[in-house]
């Protein structure tokens, strides 16, 4: 992108998130543009939406203004990636402070999860009921979401995460919502 282009995405971004959320000071992005590789991306700025509406926003904001955006759940992001991206120039989309454990199921043995939510947060609210979730084989500071889509291996004899995904909501580049669901295994 252009710097004329990323000027008018920053203003954007800042008018939909507010200025707390849009990170643009080099010492606040530094920590997103550390990797355990070499790497030449630079992370332009840090987005941190705080709910679905707020991240298609950023995203229609970065198509119309031809920025790349790197989605990371928030998680520790142990071993198996990072928060860099693989444009020379982009932006990051932090989903951290969507953090809320929406529904507990403790019938079904299910969880719907923003994807900011670690598994140590499901495991505290599954506490004193028959359930348990599997972890990581890296932290319980992972996000469920990121540890799913990423392929994650979990303790023990638990097989990848992504089996365990019943249905998603996902924000497409275009800023589309689109919802899917299993409910056949319901």
């Amino acid at each position: 992108p252009t710097s004329e282009a990323m000027a008018w995405a920053t203003k954007a971004w800042t008018t939909q998130l507010g200025e707390a959320n849009v990170l643009l000071e080099r010492a606040r992005i530094r920590p997103a543009q550390r990797a355990t590789y070499p790497t030449r991306s630079k992370t332009i700025a840090v987005l941190r939406p705080a709910n679905d509406a707020q991240v298609a926003a950023c995203l229609r904001i970065a198509a119309a203004h031809g920025v790349p955006v790197k989605p990371v759940s928030g998680g520790a992001r142990w071993g198996l990636g990072s928060r860099v991206g693989t444009a020379p120039y982009m932006a990051l989309l932090d989903l951290s402070r969507m953090d809320a454990l929406v529904e507990v199921d403790t019938t079904l043995g299910t969880v719907t999860v923003e994807p900011g939510v670690s598994v140590a947060m499901v495991r505290e609210q599954l506490s004193g009921t028959p359930w348990h979730l599997p972890g990581p084989s890296s932290t319980p500071y992972a996000s469920v979401l990121g540890n799913a889509v990423d392929g994650g291996v979990c303790d023990g004899m638990v097989p990848l995460r992504r089996r365990d995904v019943l249905a998603l909501t996902a924000v497409l580049a275009s800023g589309e919502v689109v919802h899917t669901a299993a409910s056949a295994w319901l």
